[in-house]
């Protein structure tokens, strides 16, 4: 007796193959999120001080940091306008003046130190009003996030 094979329709064929490559690709997407992520169980710490002072802050102080942050960023957008235009036009200048260059990445490299370090005037004023034991608890979520990271690297 000869076998009867039947051939599925296309359309199911390539239903089937569509279906294949999205769970693959869903698949894909997760195993991929958690070899750069680390999974859920990861608990990265911070990769500076600054972060670590920052995170340990109570809810309150991080949002008033953060509005500080915003308002000095507000005003530095106009200025990087400027800064990319004069930079464009110091690059395509003949002759190229070298020290036209420097002038313009100083003068960034000022005003970013400018606004961290107003930043962290917010954080000292901020920090210089708790009390010692709101400071002492601080200084324990500070210590609490750093080790995370730095003794495990």
């Amino acid at each position: 007796m000869a076998e009867v094979t039947r051939k599925s329709p296309l359309w199911m064929r390539l239903l089937l193959g569509v279906s294949l490559a999205v769970n693959l690709a869903v698949a894909g997407l997760a195993v991929g999120a958690v070899l750069r992520h680390g999974g859920p169980e990861r608990d990265r710490g911070p990769h500076s001080l600054g972060v670590a002072l920052y995170r340990a802050l109570p809810d309150q102080d991080r949002q008033a940091l953060r509005d500080a942050g915003r308002a000095r960023h507000e005003e530095r957008r106009e200025a990087r306008t400027e800064d990319l235009g004069a930079m464009l036009a110091a690059l395509r200048r003949e002759p190229f003046d070298p020290e036209a260059v420097s002038v313009l990445l100083r003068d960034q490299v000022e005003r970013t130190r400018t606004m961290h370090l107003g930043l962290q005037e917010h954080l000292v004023t901020r920090v210089a009003e708790m009390s010692a034991r709101d400071r002492a608890a601080y200084a324990d979520r500070i210590e609490e996030i750093g080790l995370r990271r730095w003794h495990r690297d």
